[in-house]
Formats: structure tokens, sequence, C-alpha cells
């Protein structure tokens, strides 16, 4: 079996629900059994795109709108250094998208890549990580007057079943903490409680600002060190229905990852510890171990497995055995 079948029967174990349970609105009923999705964005024809994606039977996709091209700076902040409305020609167009998802019958999971104070590093525009919107107060409630009103304008299309407010959060990596290096993590954490950094706090306000227009639709926050699922272990849950929680997992990065592994390493076989040059034979329990932290969270709060969602998981399909027929291939552009 490869790593990537692991990963994903690790997957469908997280999303496993009682089929019985009852939801009281169609968006919430949508996560109360197992579903698949992927991770997209819409390519260069949404009409086309969605349609492979309806015949391939995805259920819903993790849609990202970052890349698209914006009538301002960034695409619907305007501008991410100083957000003062959603631009009218942006939403129209992802309206207009959504649209066409609803129409070949797969849903949308919208994420934001960007927020105010938080440019996407790989945009073209920033030059590396971002992090004014974990230090400064003014791009918090820039932040949370973007989801205030993206939600007021999408709260009723079909096609929504939950927004995710930050793909990857990671205001700790500022000071120099990520996952695999952690220690000294939880004094920070106690200093920084209540501020602008504190991931927590930002998760509680974000909910807080969709729910004074949209009581309905699900939201999907990712956890701490870039959604790593070792960022469950500092998460609090947010009070409130409806609330669906996200890690990604790409373990071991070294192997999963093609510009990093550059066909070094192969499964089964010897591969990377953490990032060092350490090497030894992974095996499911190895994985089941990286992804402890999630279940035992979910125990500790007792968090139903319906509202734990893999967002991201697998690896380079140019890697070998990585491939649906174990050849080198690589997923067209």
């Amino acid at each position: 079996m490869t790593i990537l079948r692991q990963i994903g029967l690790l997957a469908v174990i997280l999303l496993v629900v009682n089929a019985s349970a009852e939801a009281s609105d169609e968006k919430h009923a949508f996560w109360s059994e197992q579903r698949k999705g992927a991770n997209g964005d819409g390519g260069k024809s949404p009409e086309d795109w969605f349609r492979s994606a309806g015949e391939l039977g995805l259920q819903f996709v993790r849609l990202s709108a970052v890349t698209w091209q914006s009538a301002g700076r960034d695409f619907l902040l305007g501008n991410a250094d100083d957000f003062t409305g959603i631009e009218p020609t942006d939403l129209k167009k992802l309206k207009q998208v959504l649209d066409i998802a609803q129409r070949h019958n797969v849903k949308i999971v919208l994420t934001m890549f960007s927020l105010p104070g938080a440019r996407y590093r790989q945009s073209g525009i920033s030059a590396g990580f971002d992090y004014r919107l974990w230090t400064d107060e003014r791009f918090q409630n820039q932040a949370l007057a973007f989801w205030r009103e993206l939600a007021g304008q999408l709260k009723d299309h079909p096609a929504i079943v939950a927004y995710n407010p930050l793909n990857e959060p990671h205001p700790e990596r500022k000071d120099g903490f990520e996952s695999g290096n952690t220690e000294g993590f939880e004094e920070w954490l106690c200093k920084n409680r209540d501020t602008p950094a504190d991931l927590n706090r930002f998760n509680h306000r974000v909910v807080e600002a969709v729910r004074q227009v949209d009581s309905q639709t699900p939201i999907l926050l990712d956890c701490w060190f870039h959604a790593a699922p070792e960022g469950f272990g500092y998460l609090m849950p947010v009070k409130g229905e409806r609330i669906l929680y996200s890690f990604h997992f790409y373990t071991p990065w070294n192997y999963t990852t093609y510009r990093v592994n550059k066909e070094r390493f192969s499964y089964p076989g010897a591969m990377p510890v953490g990032w060092s040059s350490e090497t030894k034979r992974w095996t499911s329990a190895d994985l089941r171990r990286c992804i402890r932290p999630v279940i035992e969270w979910a125990k500790r709060y007792n968090i139903p497995s319906e509202a734990i969602v893999v967002g991201e998981f697998g690896c380079d399909p140019a890697l070998p055995l990585c491939g649906n027929d174990g050849r080198r291939q690589r997923i067209p552009k």
C-alpha cells in the first residue's frame, strides 16, 4: 500500500460519521456524512473544470481564488494593504463561478489565501511572509470586516457549504516556531494570549463576525503551524454550532514534496525524519502517530468526527509510486 493510500485511509477514519445524525439545515447536513473533495481554483475555463469535477464524482471543491485576475491589487480584497470594501467586479466573477459549480452539483468550501495584512507570499506581490495581520489590530479589524461583508453576500448561495477564513495560518512563524520546532511555544502562547498574534482569539472573532450576518453556513478553521496536525495541541475550540476544524497532512514533507525529494526517497524504504538528514523506514504506525494530536484533541473537547476535515493531504504525483499507476507523471497546468 502506498503512503498516499495510507494517508487517505487515515482521512477516512477521521471523517467517518453517524449517517443517522440529523441536521437542521442543508448546509450543515452536507457535513453529516463522509465527503470527498479536492483543492483547486476552477482553472482557466471554470465551466469545463467543474464539469470534469462533477463527472469525476467530486462532492466539493475547496476553492481558492487568490490567483484570479483582480480589478484591484488583490482579488476580492481590493488591496491587502488597506481594505475598504470588497471589489464589486471580483465579487461578481466569484458568484458566476459559484453558479457554475452549483450547475455541476459541486459544492464549495471557499478559502482565502490572503487577508488584509496577510498577503499570500506566492501571489507575486509579496516578497515573503506577511505578518501584519498578526501584529497590528488595524488589519485584524479589516479582516473581520472583509469576512462580515463576504458572508453577507454569499450566505444564500446554494453552492457554498463552508467558509475557510484563512488557509494555513502561522502567526507563530514570525518568532521561529513551526511544525517540528515547537520548544518554548507554550510560553510564547501565554505571552501573546489575547493579542493579534493569538490564532485562538482570531478564530473566535472571525466566527463572531460571520455569525453577525450568516447563522447557517459552517465555518472551517485551520489550526496552528500552517494547519499541521500538532497545531491541534494548542487550538481552542470556538463555541457555537456549525464549526468545523481542519488540518493538512504531507508527512513526511521531504518525501511527499517533489522539489525537496528530487526522487531521492521512495516508498517503501528509508525516508527523512523532519528536516534532518536522518532517515528511517516509515510505516502506517508512523503516520498514525503523526495524526494522533488531532484525535486526542477531538476526544479532549468532545468534538465529533464529522467536524474534522482533512483540508489537504497527499504527495506529489511526479514521485515514483505516488501516481495512480506507479509511474512518474505530472499534473497538467
